[in-house]
């Protein structure tokens, strides 16, 4: 017959205990009516400075409707919170804000920086790339992310790559 020590029985109650708490790190409740989305950006290549502007367009399936935009504006406009390679992004308005809809789902996110405001074709969003890039020399360029999601619950994250 085998016996336990104390020293094992001690371990596995300090285990059992501190399993269990629980985080309010980025937790939000998974029952609400609505819900401000949050984001989180990486800039692949690159560190984003907190003047940085980033458009974000949302869609969601919405009442068995299709691509209903989840914002106020039609692009809404956003910055990174800290000067990274990753950084979570704020809103710069109330009607920047993006919203979930308790039964919203097939979430849909597009985003690029920069971003001057206003409406933009997001068919042929202009940015200018030079014939010729040599290695090392930093360029001032378009960058994309896109991103579905099923919740929104959690920051969504957006890696942004640039098509050059």
């Amino acid at each position: 017959m085998k016996t336990i020590s104390k020293l094992t029985i001690m371990l596995s109650v300090a285990m059992a205990t501190t399993a269990c708490n629980v985080t309010q790190d980025n937790n939000q409740s998974l029952d609400y009516d609505t819900l401000e989305v949050n984001f989180s950006a990486k800039l692949t290549g690159g560190t984003w400075s907190t003047d940085d502007a980033v458009g974000i367009v949302a869609t969601c399936t919405r009442n068995e409707d299709t691509e209903v935009a989840m914002n106020t504006n039609a692009i809404s406009a956003f910055s990174p919170a800290s000067a990274m390679e990753t950084s979570a992004l704020a809103g710069k308005s109330e009607d920047d804000k993006i919203i979930a809809v308790k039964g919203d789902h097939n979430f849909k996110f597009y985003a690029f920086t920069p971003y001057n405001g206003g409406d933009v074709n997001l068919n042929s969003i202009p940015a200018d790339i030079p014939a010729t890039v040599n290695f090392g020399t930093e360029l001032s360029q378009l960058y994309v992310a896109s991103r579905t999601a099923t919740s929104v619950i959690a920051p969504v994250a957006l890696e942004f790559t640039t098509p050059s």
